[in-house]
This record gives C-alpha cells, structure tokens and sequence, in this order.
C-alpha cells in the first residue's frame, strides 16, 4: 500500500494527484500543504478537456473537543508554517482514494478526497469517531483563476447567495457551488475585506523562478456537531458545474461506491500494475470535443506526440481499446494540411513539431496490432495519405530532400526547449528519430498498399539512412545530419531506429554496438539521459529557474519515457526479458513511493 506513516515537513515533496477525466484534477502533498499554484482541491475545466481553472485551494479545518480547539490543516506562509495540524497528522493513504487520518486526544478523524470521474466536482468524506462531542468547522479557501497565474486580494469579487442545500459563489463569470448532507453553512460575519487569507507560500514556486505567494477568499464556514458520524462536503463548478453538485449531493455515499468500483474496473486487466492502471485513467479525458490524452500533470495539456507515444501503454496494454479507437479518431479529426498538432490548449493550436504527424502512423500500427479492427482505416487512411504527400511536398516542419529523408527546422523535434525563444537543442537537418518515424510511416503504408505520389520507397530511405548516419569507427548513429556535417553527440535518439516496429538497424552486431554504448554512457536506473556525461555541453542537474531549468532539459536531464523503446531494442536484439524487467523495475516499485505517489516522474 502506497503511503506515509506520521508525515513530517521533509516529506512535503511527496504529491498526489486525482483526475476527474474532463481534464481537471485536484491535487496537493501528503501532508494537505499546497507547494505549488498548480495544488488545490478543484482544479475545474471550463471547457473541457482546456480551460482549467482553480475553484476551490483548500479547506481549513478546525475540530473543537472538551473545549479545545484542534487545527487539522497546514500552510506555508513568509517564515512559518501556521496552522500545524500536520503534527496531529499519524498516517496518509493514497488509496482507494487520498485519506489523511488525523489522531488527536480522544477522536480520531478520517479525511477521504473523491473526485467523481466525468463531473467538475470534488467531493470530501469526514470520518469522525471517538469519546464525548465534537464540533467540526470547515473553512473552503476559494478562487477563480488560470491554473497558470497567482491571485491577490481585491483582484476579484465573489458575490454569495443561499441556494437549496448550499450557497453558490458568482466570481468572474464562474459559479462555485458548496453544500454538505449533514453540515451546516455559516457565511461570515467578517468585513468583506477581511475575508481574505493573505500571503500563502508555494515553496516549489520560488525555487522554479516564479511569483509564490498568494490570497485565497473564505465566504464562511460549514459547522456539525456529533459523537460519531460521516459527513460530506462537495465543492463543484466550471463546466456543468451546477448539474454535478446537486447531482453528487443527492446520494454521497453511493457516489464514493461507485467510484471505488470503477477503479477495481480500470484495473481489472492486470492487478499487479494496480497503482499504475490508475495513474494511467488519469491522463485520459473524455469530452464533448472527443476522447484526448493528457501529456502530464500538472500544468501538460494535450499534446499529440505524448498521447501517440503513450497510447499503447495507457489503453491497449490495459485492454481498453475502444478507448484507444476513440483518441485515434480524435487525434485524426485534427489533421490540417497534412499536419497534426504539437499541441492544443485553451484555443492555441500549434503546429511546430516535426515528429507529431509521424508518430500517428506507430500508434495506429500497435492499434491494428492489438485490435485487426480494420474498419477504422476508412477514416484513417485518407489522413496517412495526407500526412505523408504534406512531407513530400513539405510544410513548416518537416520536407522531404532528393535522398527521400525529412529534413526540420531548428526547434522542431522533441527536444523542443528554448531560451530566450532560442532552441538550446535545435537539431536543425535530419533527425534520427525523425527519419525512423518517416520510414515506419512508408512501411506502414507498404503494407495497408497505399502508394502516394512522389513517396521514396522504403528500402531507399534505408539505404540513405544507412549510408548517412551510420559511422563504423564510431559503432553508433549520428543524431543529425545537416548537409555534409554531421552531429556526433551521443543521445538516446537514435534508439527508435532500434525499437519502432520496422527497425532501420537489422543487423544484431551493429545494434548491439549501438546498445552496449548507449547501456554504458546514457542508461541510469531511472531512464536514459538525454546527453552523454561527456560532451562538454551536458548538464546533469536539472534545477533553478526557468532559464536555467530549460537549458538542462535536453541536455543531461534525465527521461523515463526512454526505458521503454531501449528495453524493446535490447529484447528484439537478444537480450533476456530478464533484463528488461530488471531495468523497468526501479521506476514500477520504490519510484512509486517517492515523488508524484503511484505515477512516474516525467524526468530526473
């Protein structure tokens, strides 16, 4: 089981996350203290699955028993830490759903967070038993804000009206509604301009470079009295707001029901990968616009390589392969010129990847791989079609040379940080990866029998391929060719030429030398660095603001994601499956447990 023992201040680093599959979430530490702008416990989407807006931060609670009063919450404010319930904190779980248990003198209380899947709600279960009454009052810190930027006092105006069971809160053209089954609402008697709480601290803000303090709005309190009893509070809004609170409201206890069946149902296909199945339904969003796939949390939208790349993993691997249909002909709908998306985010549609477009070709491949559901051809083949004359032809990102390789601009892979809007990592020319993708697309389309005018075959790309990257002395590929120049530095790109389902490396002495080298410079028991430790452009720390952060992000940093396709190669190419597993191992056990808890980290 997943979870801290008597948490202390040194473990504030380790995060949960809840997903609600409209693209919000709720989200803080182990302890209850935000760290983070992106931490609060209604992160809702106005229009799903963009638009996410924090609605509610958090909730202060106070228990008062035998006349004293206890708090049960934590925040970090300029030099304190106030209030500290966390020292009444004696265990935090993550599931079925992120409990803290809170032991004080003679009464014990469980606190549950609940986030309905396909509703802008979150719901908050109170468990409290023990000796004599207690009276227990929660204060909901609210806001409305781009989950991407700070708010102060005054920068805002809630206005309150009583509503059947509850009070709705009108601010910025958004509703908040809050009501409790059992608990009854007290709007303060405070001067408005004193309802503010002032100057709360996101540490992991200030340490990235960014403004860190905040001012969160409190319309009242919910109060009940009792000697034992479960109580619930749910706070909802954004998108259809209003039909998921008093939905949610009708029945708590069968809410909380159905959601812990539906986490048994999504894990289902592999109980071992229980914490793992979960994470992956976090990152899926099915709404009106179609079913997308979240690149990250907390602040990732949809990305398209992300959802392609992962797409196996999250849906396929896990059985769910209706759903994988669904983002295939989402992602499909959004082809434009031959081109598919970077990324999508809150009515931005950017087009500057070169890889995006070509990674569709190897999703939809694993698809009819798992599924022989052929129909979905109908739909996808006309854009493949597209897709590759687009490269023929050329558009922004990528064009095919007279070799038949793509060739991209500066900034246009996936090692795509800037600097001052500079590409630290431009790899302008011919990517490796780049044209390991290319040459699956064409085989791909050798095999559905598609043939687009002016195409390359794909034993010509091969054969340029070869004789361009491929350097015998060296035993490895080079990561870009550029005209006559060639890129030499050692990065894990030109692993895809070893793991895509139609590999440009065949030959198991060359692969191996490829493998063995990339096993000796890049491979750490976390994933592949993204620079070799010896070229004097690395930088292995991945720290400090944001200037200084994206400069190490494609340049030593660490990545996960890449034990996958090296794992592949190394088992395609001979090595035992053994040696897989003990590779994967670290990151699907202890990891688990260390940072973001049941998830993986996107980096180290």
């Amino acid at each position: 089981m997943i979870g801290v023992r008597r948490p202390t201040l040194e473990e504030v680093g380790k995060e949960w996350v809840l997903a609600n599959g409209l693209g919000g979430y709720s989200s803080s530490t182990v302890l209850g203290i935000n760290t983070r702008k992106y931490h609060g416990l209604l992160i809702a989407t106005t229009n799903p699955p963009w638009g996410r807006k924090l609605l509610l931060s958090k909730l202060e609670e106070e228990l008062e028993v035998g006349g004293e009063v206890y708090p049960l919450s934590s925040n970090f404010y300029p030099g304190v830490v106030h209030p500290q319930g966390y020292l009444y904190l004696s265990e935090f779980r993550l599931f079925p759903f992120p409990t803290f248990v809170y032991t004080l003198s003679s009464v014990k209380v469980e606190k549950r967070i609940v986030m309905p899947h396909g509703f802008n709600a979150v719901m908050v279960n109170y468990r409290v038993a023990g000796e004599g009454e207690w009276r227990l009052r929660i204060f909901p810190l609210l806001n409305c804000r781009d989950v991407h930027s700070l708010t102060k006092k005054g920068e805002i105006v809630f206005e309150e009206e009583q509503v059947r069971g509850g009070v709705r809160m009108s601010v910025s053209g958004e509703e908040i509604y809050l009501g409790s089954d059992l608990a009854r609402y007290i709007p303060s008697d405070l001067p408005e301009t004193n309802r503010w709480y002032l100057n709360m601290e996101y540490p992991e803000e200030r340490e990235r470079g960014y403004p860190f303090r905040e001012d969160h709005y409190c319309p009242g309190c919910f109060e009940f009295r009792g000697r034992e009893a479960s109580l619930h509070l749910v706070v909802a809004g954004g998108w259809r707001g209003e039909e998921a609170w008093r939905s949610l409201l009708q029945d708590p206890p069968l809410v909380l029901q159905r959601e812990e069946r539906r986490q048994l149902e999504v894990t289902s296909a592999r109980r071992e990968l229980f914490p793992l199945l979960l994470a992956a339904d976090s990152f899926f969003a099915e709404t009106p616009k179609g079913t997308f796939i979240l690149a990250g949390y907390h602040w990732f939208s949809t990305w398209f390589r992300d959802a392609l790349i992962s797409l196996p993993g999250l849906a396929l691997l896990t059985g769910r392969y209706l759903l994988a249909r669904e983002v295939l002909l989402t992602i499909a709908s959004m082809e434009k010129g031959g081109m598919l998306p970077n990324f999508v985010e809150d009515g931005r549609v950017d087009f500057g990847a070169a890889d995006s477009s070509l990674w569709l070709f190897y999703a939809l491949h694993k698809y009819l791989s798992y599924t022989d559901d052929t129909s979905i051809l109908q739909v996808m083949t006309p854009v493949l079609r597209r897709i590759v004359l687009a490269c023929v032809k050329g558009t922004a990102a990528a064009k095919m040379d007279k070799d038949g390789l793509l060739s991209v601009p500066p900034g246009y892979t996936w090692m795509d940080a800037r600097v001052g809007g500079v590409p630290v990592t431009p790899r302008g020319g011919k990517p490796v990866e780049v044209n390991a993708l290319w040459y699956n697309s064409l085989r791909l389309m050798e095999v559905l029998g598609e043939r687009v005018a002016g195409a390359p075959s794909p034993e010509e790309v091969r054969e340029n391929f070869l004789r361009q990257f491929w350097d015998e002395g060296r035993g490895y590929l080079c990561d870009v060719v550029c005209g006559e120049s060639r890129d030499w530095s050692l990065r894990p790109n030109q692993i895809f030429a070893l793991s895509l389902p139609f590999p440009l490396i065949t030959e198991k002495e060359r692969a191996s030398r490829i493998l063995n080298l990339l096993w000796n410079k890049l491979l750490t028991p976390v994933g592949l660095r993204s620079l070799s430790p010896d070229d004097p452009h690395y930088r292995g720390r991945y720290l400090g603001d944001v200037f200084s952060r994206d400069a190490a992000y494609h340049q030593g940093t660490v990545w996960g994601w890449l034990i996958g396709p090296f794992v592949t190669a190394l088992i395609r190419f001979g090595w035992e499956r053994e040696t897989g597993r003990r590779l994967l191992a670290p990151l699907m056990t202890k990891h688990l447990e260390e940072a973001g808890l049941g998830t993986i980290s996107e980096i180290f």
